[in-house]
């Protein structure tokens, strides 16, 4: 048997890990090539400092006097991915409200990335001014689906949490 090696690559701009096994190394041409057996599935690893979930969720961008309304794809406590038919620049900064279903949450963000998705567009958005206050607001609702989830699964149910 052969030495167990975590592997992480990049592959069409993700980041992915899957778990190998060495099988030897031989050389060619004065390179060394390492044998390696899959061990575990490819898998995508989170490259952001914030956890985020899927949620869809009503937004409004103001940008100058261009206002933009859409929705989330996905929240954390970083930023959000939106979803619209129209669209700011990379790097441009906007004024933003997040309408979380018990609250709305105001904050500044930058237009990170910028994508075409179906008719309309896709934006990372990194929230750069997000309060205290609001952040709780938005842990909070993150917290919620997180337990939502976990009620899912029925291990989590079997404990009495």
């Amino acid at each position: 048997m052969g030495t167990p090696l975590t592997l992480y690559f990049y592959f069409n701009d993700d980041f992915l890990q899957a778990e190998t096994i060495s099988n030897g190394i031989y050389t060619k041409n004065q390179l060394g090539i390492l044998r390696l057996s899959q061990g575990s599935p490819i898998k995508r690893v989170e490259r952001r400092s914030c956890f985020r979930v899927e949620s869809s969720l009503n937004v409004k961008l103001k940008s100058g006097d261009k206002e933009i309304f859409g929705s989330t794809t996905d929240l954390s406590v970083g930023g959000m991915c939106f979803v619209s038919g129209s669209v700011y620049g990379e790097g441009d900064l906007v004024k933003g409200v997040l309408h979380l279903p018990d609250h709305t949450v105001g904050f500044w963000g930058g237009v990170v990335w910028v994508r075409k998705y179906n008719k309309g567009h896709k934006m990372g958005i990194e929230f750069k001014e997000l309060g205290y206050g609001e952040q709780k607001k938005v842990l909070s609702y993150i917290y919620e689906l997180q337990i939502q989830e976990l009620r899912r699964n029925s291990n989590f149910n079997k404990r009495n949490y």
